[in-house]
């Protein structure tokens, strides 16, 4: 069960704002400076947490019932939420016998007084909802990162924590003070429930446990050693604070004792005196703690390095503007139009600060790839297929540029002049274009196969089943067979590539349906198997990224 909408009335700075929609995995909320990100956290919490008083965080004042009645209306009339759950067979955890899909949470009269929760049905019918029904919601704000000593005679907030984690809640370590002896069996146990407890959250591209180690019994002090995957002991305190602020987050999580049950998991800026590279490197830890299905990550940031350019699905950018006369925060998602322009301008990022270029910039046709690229080869990188092993350390690297479906030889010529390589991916009808615009020999071009665009290199099945979901249709009227019946009985004419066929199967069957094709494209590779994709044409660029590098 994970949160896929929220809708918030007249709450902080939230004056009857659309829905804010939440990714299955990671969404990054970033923005300026007061613009609501922490307040939205804490409204995350209470819409996890219904029966929890919200007396501690007022409505924004600027907005008063009487000089802004039209808000009010807006909203409903009344301060609050509503919240939207998707929910799958693993969800039988929280709502036993109710059905799979989209399920309507509603939290009435928020402020102050008695709470009422309820699950909307599609049919109207509503039941009550316990609060200990909904998944955890785990804020992780590290103020103090782990040392490299631990005291059990005066330990501050995150020793209290890990020794939770490592000894058990109520053990009393005092009574080892004077018996080395039985301390250290007690350390043995500890560090075998240590090293479990921090795997069940530590990503396995992260090798890194903790181990406690006797160092001044008498004094109560303990040390605290980071071991890596070649069993080498580091004194913690010598580590980075990228890598003990990281094993700080693992040890809060371990102590949140999660379970196999699902969970939204809150972080407030994140990246705070992190040196980009340990940010980047938290980033991906987040993002693979994701990846499992019952873990959502949500964190607001101000830094770049927080903001994945491979995901700009995730991204949601908050702003301060005015609903009629009431000053309200909204919410843009998708700011990634125009290489991030919005996020760029928002944040005060000059153009070398950017999200647009990397050691190697793609140049991507439009929207479609830009947002469709990361998933294929992330995709098939994760299955193993031949050519992609190194994939994530080459999108690490890279950057994705949407030339919106023209201007390749300015683009190329702006990365350069800014010490990037440009390389190009683009349909295999650009040719003539590409000589025509003078895009300079040195380039290199990797195109789609002949006839293809991106969308042609799933299944013509799983694009059909993506377009239904799309669509939200569930009667079988836009399945395969039907699409074949249409394209089998339309007139011949000019060939066309498989989305263009869908675009006019739609305009005569659902009255000029516009589909969102990324959407459709993502949701298309994300159902599908890696070994349906064709995997010819990011071979081959991943092979021109590959020599660039090299080159450098």
């Amino acid at each position: 069960m994970w949160l896929t909408d929220l809708q918030i009335n007249l709450l902080g700075p939230f004056c009857g704002a659309k829905p804010v929609s939440f990714e299955r995995n990671v969404t990054v909320l970033t923005g300026a400076n007061d613009t609501g990100k922490s307040s939205l956290l804490r409204i995350l919490e209470a819409a996890y947490w219904p029966q929890a008083e919200f007396d501690q965080h007022p409505p924004d004042p600027n907005v008063h019932v009487d000089e802004h009645p039209s808000a009010v209306e807006q909203a409903g009339g009344a301060h609050g939420f509503h919240a939207w759950f998707g929910m799958d067979e693993s969800s039988s955890v929280h709502f036993s016998g109710l059905p799979t899909g989209a399920v309507k949470y509603e939290v009435s009269a928020p402020l102050r007084g008695e709470r009422v929760s309820t699950v909307k049905m599609e049919d109207g019918s509503t039941t009550l909802l316990a609060p200990s029904a909904l998944p955890r919601c785990v804020r992780l704000e590290p103020s103090v990162l782990l040392g490299g000593t631990v005291s059990f005679l005066r330990p501050n907030g995150i020793d209290e924590v890990l020794m939770r984690v490592a000894f058990g809640s109520g053990v009393d370590l005092q009574r080892f003070r004077g018996d080395s002896g039985k301390l250290a069996r007690a350390l043995r146990n500890a560090n075998q429930t240590l090293e479990d407890s921090l795997g069940r959250v530590l990503p396995p591209s992260v090798p890194l446990r903790l181990r406690l180690e006797a160092q001044d019994p008498a004094s109560g002090l303990l040390a605290l050693h980071a071991t890596d995957s070649l069993d080498a002991l580091t004194d913690l305190g010598y580590r980075g604070d990228g890598i003990r602020r990281l094993l700080t987050v693992a040890t809060l999580l371990a102590d949140a004792d999660l379970g196999d049950g699902h969970a939204m998991i809150l972080l407030d800026e994140p990246e705070h005196s992190l040196h980009p590279d340990a940010q980047h490197a938290f980033r991906r830890f987040l993002e693979e703690l994701a990846s499992d299905p019952t873990r959502q990550v949500v964190y607001a940031t101000h830094s770049s390095c927080m903001l994945n350019p491979w995901r700009p699905e995730s991204v949601r950018l908050l702003r301060r503007t005015k609903d009629g006369t009431a000053p309200t925060t909204v919410v843009v998602e998708r700011p990634y139009v125009n290489g991030y322009q919005f996020v760029r301008d928002d944040l005060g990022l000059l153009p070398t600060d950017s999200l647009l270029y990397g050691a190697v910039t793609i140049v991507v046709e439009g929207a479609t790839e830009h947002l469709c690229l990361g998933p294929i080869i992330r995709k098939l990188a994760a299955a193993g297929i031949a050519g992609f092993a190194d994939a994530d350390l080459l999108l690490g690297q890279s950057r994705p540029l949407d030339a919106r479906g023209d201007n390749y030889a300015r683009l190329c010529r702006v990365v350069q002049a800014l010490g990037g390589n440009p390389v190009l991916l683009l349909d295999d009808d650009k040719s003539c274009q590409v000589r025509n615009q003078g895009v300079p020999a040195d380039i290199p071009i990797t195109y789609m196969p002949k006839g293809l665009a991106i969308e042609g290199v799933v299944p013509k099945s799983a694009y059909l089943t993506a377009v239904a979901t799309h669509l939200g249709d569930t009667s079988g009227a836009h399945d395969e067979s039907a699409f074949d019946a249409w394209d089998a009985a339309r007139p011949t004419g000019k060939p066309m590539r498989l989305e263009q066929t869908v675009a006019a199967w739609l305009d005569e069957t659902r009255n000029g349906t516009k589909l969102q094709k990324p959407e459709v494209l993502r949701l298309a590779v994300e159902a599908c198997d890696a070994a349906q994709i064709d995997a010819t044409p990011f071979r081959k660029l991943l092979i021109e990224m590959r020599k660039l590098l090299q080159a450098q």
